[in-house]
């Protein structure tokens, strides 16, 4: 017998992690599978995301800079959520480009 299993994507434009924890908290709880684009986190506070859930494996970029009179911008950032339990399917595929991030499932 050839048994389906079916895999929950979700997306969201975050405008800002920090602010929508909440939100990320109850994608998570319904996917299994979560990306996250524009979460304005500095490398700093990016583990912030990990705490969200202990159920789920993490991998982020973050893009950001120091201005020449030494403010940090923050800017973008992508990160891909994953549950644990299917952790064994992922492998993270690396890339140089900044505003790209991919998984292989």
């Amino acid at each position: 017998m050839n048994i389906k299993k079916s895999l929950t994507i979700s997306s969201l434009n975050t405008r800002g992690a920090t602010s929508n924890i909440l939100y990320i908290d109850q994608l998570c709880k319904s996917s299994d599978i979560v990306c996250l684009q524009e979460h304005h986190l500095f490398p700093y506070n990016a583990s912030m995301l990990s705490t969200i859930s202990t159920e789920y494996r993490t991998f982020l970029r973050c893009q950001s800079f120091i201005r020449n009179d030494g403010v940090p911008i923050r800017q973008g950032g992508l990160a891909i959520m994953w549950k644990a339990g299917i952790n064994h399917t992922i492998t993270k595929l690396h890339d140089l480009e900044m505003k790209i991030l991919w998984v292989f499932i």
